[in-house]
């Protein structure tokens, strides 16, 4: 995270907040502005929920406002001294669905006919799409998969790992053309099942909750 800080300080990247979160999460942080004032966080060390459901209790979320410079100890280290400070672990939040666990989910009982595995990718409408695909690849190091181009403009799809793309990028013009709400900057948000099976089961459950049907 420190060597981030100085990379986006050396490109004159604006950065909005860094250091570690003294709320939820935990974690050492990053906010810089991207293109068309997007907010895109780094993080590094998020917390972690266990098996007792709990989250880190406030007294125990060490925020700090600036980006560490010398080795930093180990969460247990941090814990152990929390501990011996007297602070409960079991005072953080613990939430517990409240919809009865009716659906059998490859053996496992859930609320919802599927379980999410993972999230991504993200797709954005943006103002100026060549400088923000500029600034994607640049900046942000992803790597282009490929373009396309519908009604006369062009949009982006741009991956991290080796999936076809974590990131969609679309001119704001196409929000009116597909039907979408003008004041969005949001195209898409994916969420990735364990299955087709599950993915089938979930467009039934959503139909009957009506969402999207």
């Amino acid at each position: 995270m420190a060597e981030a800080s100085r990379y986006f300080r050396e490109l004159e990247v604006e950065i909005m907040r860094e250091g570690r979160a003294g709320g939820g999460g935990s974690q050492f942080h990053l906010y810089v502005w991207a293109p068309d004032e997007q907010i895109f966080e780094l993080y590094y060390g998020i917390e972690q929920i266990n098996w007792n459901g709990y989250a880190r209790p406030v007294a125990m979320r060490h925020g700090t406002p600036d980006p560490p410079n010398d080795p930093q100890l180990p969460d247990y280290e941090l814990v152990s001294a929390d501990i011996e400070k007297g602070i409960n672990v079991l005072d953080g939040r613990r939430v517990i669905s409240s919809m009865p666990l009716k659906y059998n989910v490859d053996g496992l009982l859930l609320p919802q006919p599927f379980k999410i595995t993972r999230i991504g990718p993200v797709n954005l409408f943006v103002d100026d799409y060549e400088s923000t695909k500029r600034w994607h690849e640049q900046v942000m190091g992803y790597t282009l998969t490929e373009e396309a181009e519908w009604q006369g403009e062009r949009c982006a799809f741009l991956r991290c790992d080796n999936e076809h793309h974590s990131l969609g990028l679309f001119p704001k013009s196409w929000r009116k053309k597909l039907g979408l709400s003008p004041d969005t900057s949001s195209m898409s948000f994916g969420l990735q099942l364990a299955n087709y099976r599950q993915l089938k089961d979930a467009v039934n459950f959503l139909c009957d909750k009506g969402v999207g049907c």
